[in-house]
Order: C-alpha cells, then sequence, then structure tokens
C-alpha cells in the first residue's frame, strides 16, 4: 500500500464533507464511524479491509 499525499482540502473535495470535519477527523477529535472510515477509503481508493490487515500487520 503506497503512501499518498492527500491534504484534508482533498479528502472534503472528494467525499463533500467540511474540511473542519475531515480535519477533526484526522486529527483524531471525533470518533471515527465506520461509515467515516468507509468513506476515507474510498475518496483514497483503497480497500478498508486492506487497510486493517496493513494496520495490524497481518500477512498471509
Amino acid at each position: 500500500m503506497a503512501r499518498q499525499r492527500v491534504t484534508a482540502v482533498d479528502l472534503a473535495d472528494q467525499t463533500g464533507e467540511s474540511v473542519f470535519r475531515i480535519r477533526r477527523m484526522l486529527d483524531g477529535r471525533v470518533n471515527l464511524t465506520v461509515d467515516d472510515f468507509g468513506m476515507l477509503c474510498e475518496a483514497l481508493g483503497l480497500s478498508p479491509v486492506d487497510v486493517v490487515v496493513a494496520a495490524l500487520g497481518v500477512t498471509s
């Protein structure tokens, strides 16, 4: 999974959320719901499952 340089403004444009809310999500100031997580993954072109597997360090 390659790193991407994406700003909160980019994510707001792609998701339709406000920049303020995106920044609060990314800063951890609001709880991220499953729907929020899916929305962010979709905006980044990532599979939510792949993100979780990578975060857990699971290898096959």
